[in-house]
């Protein structure tokens, strides 16, 4: 068994509400593909911070579907017409994989954590590529919106959000009883430079992945055999300025559980 440590700590923030429901945000299942782009005011958010996860809240079981989801910064208060996508990149990536919104709140934890600055507003994209129609409609939780903050965009053609998007969408607003979705954000209290996680275990070694977080360059890895209380601590093996996010581990014990601790290089 090998345990990555962890220290730190996280707080969990609610935005809006979801007293309500709807198909169509964050992705809407009934299409083979969509896209929708969401603005979250910094006051609604009210902190500044890495976020490392999102959650929506469904109200029946939903079935999976392929997710890209970016988070960036935006000046702007609301979209200002139908047309008025925001283009992001590849760097504004935060998570891609295969998402189902169980019967509840369901938390996404992102492959790579955003630094939100709290100055500027949140702009939320979700990019569903299934290529398929499962069937049945998302009940997805929502709150009517301070303004046009929620576009989406729904048909048989993938749109990419990272190339400008030239289409019309349905863009939601208050005074029309419409919608966006409550979300809860996690924000990092005391974050770590590195998420490390082992990604493949062995009998006698272990892969070990490090995500380089803010400006680090480079990662310090020491790991040990974890002993139990009364017996003698283990020597730290050291493994300095680790510049590939994987590291595979050779020549452990087997059935022993291992400690890992991480140290950014800047």
């Amino acid at each position: 068994r090998f345990d990555p440590s962890v220290d730190s700590g996280s707080e969990v923030v609610s935005v809006g509400s979801v007293g309500n429901a709807n198909s169509y945000l964050p992705s809407y299942p009934q299409s083979e593909y969509s896209t929708s782009q969401q603005i979250y005011t910094k006051d609604e958010i009210g902190k500044a911070g890495e976020i490392t996860s999102i959650a929506f809240y469904n109200y029946e079981m939903g079935k999976a579907r392929s997710y890209d989801i970016y988070l960036s910064h935006t000046t702007k208060e609301e979209f200002d017409s139908n047309t008025d996508w925001i283009t992001v990149s590849e760097a504004n990536k935060v998570f891609s994989g295969t998402v189902i919104l169980g019967d509840g709140w369901t938390v996404i934890d992102f492959d790579t954590p955003f630094d939100y600055d709290g100055e500027q507003n949140l702009l939320l994209t979700v990019d569903d590529n299934t290529g398929n129609n499962t069937g049945n409609y998302h009940s997805v939780g929502v709150y009517s919106p301070s303004g046009h903050q929620a576009l989406y965009y729904y048909r048989s053609t993938n749109l990419d959000p990272t190339q400008p998007i030239t289409v019309e969408g349905d863009f939601h607003t208050s005074y029309s009883g419409d919608r966006k979705n409550g979300i809860q954000l996690c924000f990092e209290t005391n974050p770590n430079p590195y998420k490390l996680e082992a990604v493949e275990v062995g009998d006698v070694s272990a892969l070990v992945q490090c995500s380089l977080r803010g400006n680090a360059t480079a990662w310090n890895l020491r790991y040990r055999k974890v002993v139990k209380d009364g017996e003698e601590e283990q020597t730290w093996t050291v493994v300095n300025n680790l510049t590939d996010r994987s590291k595979t581990l050779e020549g452990l014990t087997p059935l022993t559980k291992y400690e890992a601790q991480v140290q950014a290089v800047f």
